[in-house]
């Protein structure tokens, strides 16, 4: 059996979290931002260079619905 499933979108979004940072998808990203926010402890976004390749670190596959709105993220 393969390992862990994972996000295969590009990340275009590093945050702070947890003495950590994690390099999301817009949408995975936009997940984080919303749990820092309702738990009273905002982060802050910092994008990721447009020639970056990095990949998506959340292990939650996106729908086809929420890859098109990945591809219209414009900062």
């Amino acid at each position: 059996m393969g390992g862990p499933s994972r996000c295969n979108e590009i990340a275009k979004i590093s945050l702070p979290w947890c003495g950590k940072i994690f390099n999301y998808c817009p949408l995975h990203a936009l997940h984080l931002l919303l749990i820092a926010n309702a738990s009273g402890n905002p982060i802050q976004v910092l994008l990721l260079p447009e020639t970056a390749s990095v990949q998506c670190e959340s292990k939650e596959i996106l729908s086809i619905e929420e890859k098109e709105l990945n591809k219209n993220f414009n900062p």
